[in-house]
């Protein structure tokens, strides 16, 4: 996925001569100091002085193309970013309260994009049965039907999984019973392994 990055300027269509002229546009990104000029800027058609060269800073531009400036003054560009790192990271999904019957658990994780690996049922897990998991709207089982928390023991042997990516904004959500005795419920505490990639 990709997002934008606001660096000051608004890109739109610039009408240089009476056409759209990418070239002009290049002239732009170089005025807020985003991408330098090519190197093939026609100079006679839009007054490069003499001894102008491609890699001119932002007051340079600025003095030879003062229409590029102005333009760049009431513009905002956008530049798209890709996520360039990847961490182990922790969601907790802990209920705010005791939960007494049945209840969901929702978290949604702050990074551009987040896989969980493995789950770990705290506190007693056999008070609990898992309902269901879902990333946003899509069930992580393979059919309806509970599953006892001990599935997520923390001694539990081969339970990692490779849930489906929790993309930005995206909720994951835990449905669980409380089968314990105590009439009051209990909270439920629960920590998801996972790798998240951000910039």
């Amino acid at each position: 996925m990709s997002a934008l990055d606001i660096l000051g300027a608004r890109l739109a269509a610039l009408n240089v001569g009476g056409e759209d002229d990418v070239e002009a546009l290049l002239g732009a990104y170089d005025v807020v100091g985003a991408t330098a000029l090519r190197p093939g800027f026609p100079a006679a058609r839009y007054g490069t002085p003499a001894g102008f060269h491609p890699g001119l800073t932002h007051p340079a531009a600025q003095q030879f193309n003062p229409r590029m400036a102005a333009l760049a003054a009431r513009s905002t560009y956008l530049r798209n970013r890709q996520p360039n790192r990847s961490n182990r990271i922790i969601l907790p999904m802990t209920s705010s309260g005791n939960i007494v019957t049945s209840s969901s658990v929702t978290a949604r994780p702050q990074s551009q994009a987040y896989r969980p690996e493995k789950v770990i049922v705290g506190g007693t897990p056999s008070n609990w049965l898992i309902d269901d998991i879902k990333v946003g709207n899509r069930s992580q089982f393979s059919q309806s039907g509970s599953i006892p928390a001990e599935s997520f023991a923390s001694n539990a042997l081969g339970n990692e999984v490779t849930f489906e990516t929790v993309q930005t904004a995206m909720d994951f959500v835990m449905a669980v019973t409380y089968v314990g005795t105590n009439s009051a419920g209990e909270q439920f505490r629960c920590t998801v392994f996972g790798t998240a990639v951000d910039y």
